[in-house]
């Protein structure tokens, strides 16, 4: 599936989500606030959970969706680190049938299209064209190809088909599983 692969987070860090429910219009903070269709216990750490979704760039094309893979729910265990960071996060206090959307910067997402990084006169420079997991300022690291070396600066083009992009999900979580 393809969400899966484009999910995928190399790190577990945690920031803040800007969650609103379906019947409310203001954005709110982990965590989401119930709706009237909303049942049963609350997701926690550990959960296995499956939830519908649809995912979006700024400019409202959807890049992936539920409804694109027979509207089977995406599977994952809270914690497990499977989907990026504010995906997971935004599942957790949430209940069987409750909907939220969440905003996710570029940054918190796969990272910026390219970065810049200055070179001392001791680093050696990296080779032009060759491919780098190139550690970001907030830790995470990116896969990046080098595409502009000079003797005191090196440019890293990211390789994710969405970087540098802010994503939007509207997600639903269909069933809570038991945890391990």
């Amino acid at each position: 599936m393809l969400l899966v692969a484009l999910l995928v987070s190399a790190t577990s860090c945690k920031s803040s989500v800007e969650q609103s429910t379906s019947s409310a219009s203001p954005t709110h903070t982990i965590p989401a606030t119930a709706t009237s269709t909303a049942t049963g216990t609350t997701a926690k750490t550990g959960d296995t959970v499956s939830v519908l979704y649809n995912g979006t760039l700024d400019n409202g094309s959807v890049f992936d969706a539920s409804s694109l893979h027979g509207n089977v729910p995406l599977q994952f265990v809270i914690g497990a680190h499977t989907v990026l960071a504010d995906f997971e996060n935004a599942v957790i206090n949430m209940r069987e049938n409750q909907s939220t959307i969440i905003h996710i910067s570029a940054e918190n997402a796969y990272g910026p299209s390219e970065v810049t990084y200055n070179l001392s006169s001791t680093d050696t420079p990296p080779t032009l064209g060759s491919q780098y997991q190139v550690r970001l300022n907030n830790g995470k690291y990116i896969n990046a190809v080098a595409t502009s070396v000079t003797n005191t600066s090196v440019t890293f083009q990211n390789t994710h088909p969405l970087a540098g992009q802010n994503l939007t999900f509207n997600i639903t979580l269909v069933k809570i599983g038991s945890s391990k």
